[in-house]
């Protein structure tokens, strides 16, 4: 195997793992605002 080829592999696999550990930290925080907002909507109902 040339350097080529694992510098690209291993750049490949850097990428895809950063890629899905910003997907799960968006999910997490999209998960928490979306809980803020019931928690405030029935909040806002029992009122």
């Amino acid at each position: 195997m040339s350097l080529k080829l694992v510098k690209f592999l291993l750049g490949g696999v850097i990428l895809s793992s950063v890629f899905s550990f910003v997907i799960l930290v968006m999910t997490a925080i999209h998960h928490f605002k979306i809980k803020n907002l019931v928690e405030e909507t029935k909040a806002e109902a029992a009122r």
